[in-house]
């Protein structure tokens, strides 16, 4: 029996994952600080955590835990990572524990000025980009300034710390809270790609190709994608090239842009931590097994079929934002086509989907009354409930429960 760890805070990506270890050769095991589900709590590992003291903070002061962690560690967030790596904990710790197992490794998680050095040490095929380090480098560095370029804050997921300009301006860095350091990266004009890809021991034993993304908002999350066949496969020799030297062990989700003229993949994100669409290995027909060890032949497992896949959940929170007939008559396609994946119910009814739909809508609402009502109430009050972190708590019970 092999053990996977699952790490962090982030249960809802977690148990999203489970799809793909569900097997008998197989036993998860939680480390959290989140309360467990009652039918699993024997494989729950609960980290006390206070305002005072954070969840990785405490979890590295769990020496015999850590020592006894024996098997893939998958965490459920970047930032959970950015903590380990930066930690002054011990150099066998942060190996055992991060996907990536070197120095060189460690440098880019939850990092976009790390993975930019990085792609440029390897020569990965990707944009143009430039590191600035403070306020001299952009007065220094002679750059053509009329091209679109994107401008990404070293941290942050969702898009929240990426910025599209057309001019460089001394000024922009203060904007979005974007800060030093940051990337400048050249926008190349082409189809976005995104890529599941599955590692084991630095070696790529996987990958899921999608396209005609759509998402949320610029640059943020996917509610939307289509497995696809893809027509060139250079985009493997970047996979290969950084599984071996960062020597990645786990889960990473890229974004390549295929660029319109020459047809070529120019790597944009690599992310050692998984996300949503993951899972769908097990409904792609892979050897689930042979995706974390690697195989007499060593055969790069892709999806056994193809098809158009949409989360419910996340074109809901789109919805909210874009509440158009023309969305809302897409929604019910979503629900009654049969030829559609649906992430969170890939076997399920058409009732099992009106049901969530409803339940989704229904917390929103929810929780819309009660941010209108508290905005209503005397500015003291508000002060005392935000302090005392309330709020925060309501809208994870609202929103997530």
């Amino acid at each position: 029996m092999r053990h996977v760890y699952f790490i962090g805070e982030n249960l809802g990506l977690l148990r999203n994952l489970e799809a793909i270890f569900l097997v008998d050769s197989w036993n998860i095991i939680y480390i959290t600080s989140q309360k467990p589900i009652k039918n699993k709590s024997e494989n729950y590992l609960h980290i006390e955590t206070s305002k005072d003291k954070r969840f990785i903070e405490e979890l590295l002061r769990k020496s015999e835990l850590l020592e006894s962690i024996n098997g893939l560690v998958i965490f459920g967030s970047d930032h959970e990572m950015r903590e380990v790596s930066i930690s002054n904990c011990p150099i066998w710790i942060k190996k055992k524990l991060l996907p990536t197992k070197n120095e060189i490794g460690f440098s880019i998680l939850d990092s976009k000025v790390g993975l930019a050095r990085i792609l440029m040490e390897l020569n990965i095929k990707s944009p143009r980009q430039y590191i600035f380090d403070s306020m001299i480098d952009i007065e220094m560095l002679e750059i053509s300034k009329e091209l679109p370029w994107l401008m990404k804050g070293d941290s942050g997921g969702g898009g929240s710390k990426v910025l599209d300009i057309n001019n460089i301006d001394l000024e922009v860095p203060s904007q979005k809270n974007i800060g030093f350091p940051f990337v400048l990266q050249e926008k190349i004009l082409g189809e976005e790609i995104y890529v599941e890809a599955f590692y084991w021991e630095g070696i790529l034993t996987g990958y899921i190709y999608n396209k005609d993304v759509r998402n949320i908002s610029t640059y943020g999350p996917s509610y939307s994608r289509s497995v696809a066949d893809p027509g060139n496969l250079d985009f493997r020799n970047s996979l290969v090239t950084l599984g071996k030297n960062l020597e990645i062990s786990g889960l990473v989700n890229c974004t390549f842009i295929l660029e319109s003229n020459s047809n070529e993949h120019y790597l944009v994100e690599f992310d050692p931590r998984p996300n949503v669409w993951h899972h769908l290995a097990k409904y792609l027909e892979f050897d689930l097994p042979q995706l974390f060890e690697i195989g007499k032949y060593n055969v790069v497992q892709t999806p056994a079929r193809f098809a158009q896949v949409f989360s419910l959940d996340r074109y809901i929170n789109f919805l909210e934002r874009n509440l158009e007939i023309k969305n809302i008559l897409r929604l019910l396609r979503i629900i009654f086509s049969n030829s559609i994946y649906v992430l969170e119910f890939p076997n399920d009814s058409i009732l099992y989907k009106f049901k969530f739909v409803a339940i989704k809508f229904a917390r929103i609402s929810c929780f819309n009354l009660m941010k209108n009502l508290f905005r209503k109430m005397p500015r003291s009050f508000q002060d005392l409930i935000k302090r005392r972190g309330y709020t925060l708590s309501l809208s994870q019970f609202i929103l997530r429960n």
